[in-house]
Order: structure tokens, then sequence, then C-alpha cells
């Protein structure tokens, strides 16, 4: 059996904790998934190695946004993926 990596509450902030795309939801994704990239490096993965995404969105209108740029990314083994709508996300940090 070979290693796991799990990511969650990834968000679009750059190594230096800025938000990245303030209203720009390609800017966004972009961000959010480089992040992933950089994590994966770190332990040795790829993105090629995600099996399953989990988004979440405020407004649903932005979802052809996201699978524009996560295209660009996943390429021929895109991972299953959830995406949920909520009314209202509040991003804290401790």
């Amino acid at each position: 059996m070979g290693n796991l990596i799990s990511v969650s509450g990834e968000i679009s902030k750059n190594a230096k904790g800025e938000v990245v795309g303030k209203g720009d939801m390609r800017a966004q994704t972009r961000q959010c998934i480089e992040n992933l990239k950089h994590l994966l490096e770190a332990g040795g993965a790829t993105l090629e190695n995600v099996v399953k995404v989990t988004v979440y969105l405020t407004d649903k209108e932005n979802l052809k946004a996201v699978h524009e740029v996560s295209a660009e990314y996943f390429k021929e083994k895109y991972p299953a993926s959830t995406l949920v709508e909520m009314n209202r996300l509040q991003i804290e940090t401790v």
C-alpha cells in the first residue's frame, strides 16, 4: 500500500499569506490549485495523483470559471469532484 496525502481547507492565499484574486474566481481557483500542487510536490506527489476534490462556492454561477481553470491543471485523469454551494462562507484563521 502506498502513501496517502490528505489536503483540506485550501484557500486562495499566496506564500506571504495575502489573498489572491479577490473578486476573480479564476485567479482564486488558480491560486488554490497552485497551493495544492506545491503541497503535493512536498509529499512526493503530483496533481495526477489527486483522486477527489471538493469545491465550496457561495455562488454556483462561478462553477464555469472553476471548471475552466481546473481543466488547465487536470488534463487526462480528472479527479472525482463534489461541488457544494453555500449561501455564506467565512474563513477564519487561527
